[in-house]
């Protein structure tokens, strides 16, 4: 699924080689408060390999010059396929086509406004963990879940050796540097090679935009 700024649209891609049918496209907006403003859903079918427009997006009068886009993705039983999050501005960013060079740069002229992320409350997630370790690799589950009334904005999670504070590498995590709406939750797993330690304990943190950060 993806934004397109300049139609206001949401579109789907299927980079599968079966066709997808009955599924359902969900889109919500929230002002910088988190409180919703707007939503659309539609049901689509897409050819495999194929590209088609699932919805162009209402237009509220009373959006924040900041704001957010969520996108969900359905299979027919109503399983989650996908999500995708969009913070946004009521102000575009434009070019300044007059002095562009050749083909290789354009300046900007006006920045988008996103300085109402600033002004996010902070938020102290609910976190949850479970490690294991198993023929040379540790993994890791991790629940985390926004209780407040917030957007809880660019969430970062992080494993690193417990003696030396030093981050582990490379670690395969299934999802990182995402947002939570208020009341949302996501479950992620992590996995690294234990010898990656260099003998140390491992640990975990959180951190984000408007997190408070900690360790677990």
């Amino acid at each position: 699924m993806q934004y397109d700024w300049d139609t206001n649209s949401v579109s789907v891609v299927n980079g599968k080689y079966e066709e997808l049918k009955g599924y359902k496209v969900s889109a919500k907006l929230y002002n910088i408060d988190a409180k919703e403003v707007g939503s659309r859903e539609g049901k689509i079918d897409l050819a495999a390999d194929g590209a088609t427009k699932a919805f162009d997006l209402p237009k509220p009068n009373n959006l924040s010059t900041t704001y957010f886009l969520k996108l969900w993705l359905y299979d027919p039983s109503g399983a989650l396929v996908s999500d995708n999050f969009y913070w946004l501005s009521t102000k575009p960013d434009t070019m300044d086509w007059k002095h562009k060079k050749d083909t290789v740069y354009t300046p900007q002229k006006d920045f988008a406004d996103l300085t109402g992320l600033n002004s996010l409350p902070q938020v102290k997630l609910d976190v949850q963990a479970v490690g294991s370790s198993r023929g040379g690799a540790e993994l890791s589950t991790v629940y985390v879940r926004n209780p407040s009334a917030s957007v809880a904005f660019m969430i970062h999670l992080r494993a690193y050796r417990l003696e030396d504070g030093e981050d582990v590498t490379p670690v395969f995590w299934t999802d990182n540097y995402f947002s939570l709406l208020p009341g949302e939750e996501k479950t992620i797993t992590a996995n690294f090679a234990t010898a990656d330690l260099h003998g140390s304990h491992p640990a975990l943190g959180i951190e984000g935009y408007n997190i408070a950060p900690h360790s677990f």
